[in-house]
């Protein structure tokens, strides 16, 4: 059975998680100095996270001392996430903070990637 988390009495899909931050990662790869795609790739990351370690938003806000709706907001991209705050969530999901930054590969970073391989 795929791995999921329950959201309001519905399953989260990792796989479905996965599948937007690819999507959104392919169409705003081009340009890291939009702040709104900067932010709202993040929050993708941040939500395939938690998702993958079966926690809530609420569990994650009270271990960065916020309400569960400004991870809500992290997550939608609505707000963007301090560095701190991305250190604290990064530890307490287990995941590493440059893990967290690693979707932002610019085009040429990928290519290059590809040709040394």
């Amino acid at each position: 059975m795929e791995d999921c988390v329950r959201k309001a009495g519905r399953p989260i899909s990792l796989k479905a998680v996965r599948e937007k931050m690819m999507i959104y990662k392919e169409q705003h790869h081009m340009n890291p100095n939009d702040e709104t795609a900067f932010n709202k790739l993040m929050g993708i990351r941040l939500r395939f996270a938690r998702v993958s370690r079966g926690k809530t938003q609420m569990r994650v806000a009270k271990a960065i001392g916020k309400t569960f709706q400004q991870v809500q907001k992290y997550e939608k991209g609505t707000n963007g996430v301090s560095s701190q705050k991305l250190w604290k969530i990064s530890r307490y999901l287990g995941f590493s903070y440059k893990w967290m930054f690693s979707a932002f590969k610019h085009k040429e970073e990928i290519n290059n990637d590809y040709q040394n391989n």
